[in-house]
């Protein structure tokens, strides 16, 4: 009777251990990551990582990884015929904060950081900035050492203390043959830069009203 509960025991760890195995199985599949970004992010946040630029990919590219390049430069052409408004406007900034919830805190504040404006005419209108001296930007910064577009990124960021996406647009136009675009790091740099110009773009309502009607009379003069 003994020997019979020892081997229905030895049974039932080798079924909980074999369901472990599959669950941890089931949670890393999928999961990208590089050297340069183990040096400085966790596990959980290289996961978070991965969910921003899943994001990105199926939100704003309509694509997957797969055809990644291809799409962006569908994404490159309808903003610059339509404008940035009607690409944000195809997604809705709601979903970028569903986004942020369902990533950790610390992963945020270590690409991001939430300011206020102090000039007088703008006072406190919310924006955000890289953090500085966050994760993400030290790791920028040590990956332009081997990255063409993270070395032009951290350039600018280094000189502005912004994201620039201007630059970055530019950059990816004049060498947008020479990228890599299956490189997970630049799928990164490319998605965190994106959903930054979004965020700065509908964040703060008031922000948002001024450059709505900045555009109105842009277009009135044309």
């Amino acid at each position: 009777m003994q020997e019979k509960r020892a081997k229905i025991y030895s049974t039932i760890q080798k079924i909980v251990l074999l369901f472990i195995l599959i669950v941890s199985f089931s949670s890393c599949k999928g999961i990208k990551s590089t050297n340069e970004l183990e040096k400085y992010f966790t596990k959980s946040q290289i996961r978070d990582l991965n969910k921003i630029n899943n994001f990105f990919i199926s939100e704003h590219l309509n694509s997957t990884r797969d055809n990644y390049g291809e799409s962006y430069k569908k994404m490159q052409e309808f903003t610059y015929f339509n404008g940035i408004d009607a690409l944000i406007n195809q997604v809705g900034f709601k979903k970028q904060l569903k986004l942020y919830n369902s990533i950790s805190k610390s992963t945020f504040d270590e690409i991001w950081e939430i300011k206020q404006n102090t000039d007088v005419e703008f006072s406190s209108e919310e924006y955000i900035l890289p953090q500085y001296k966050g994760k993400f930007q030290s790791y920028l910064k040590y990956l332009s050492q081997t990255n063409s577009l993270a070395k032009d990124c951290w350039k600018n960021m280094e000189m502005s203390g912004d994201f620039y996406h201007l630059m970055l647009d530019y950059y990816i136009l004049e060498n947008f043959d020479k990228i890599d675009f299956n490189d997970f790091n630049n799928q990164i740099i490319i998605s965190i830069y994106f959903l930054s110009l979004v965020d700065n773009n509908e964040r703060d309502e008031n922000t948002k009203k001024r450059r709505l009607e900045l555009q109105k009379k842009i277009k009135k003069t044309v």
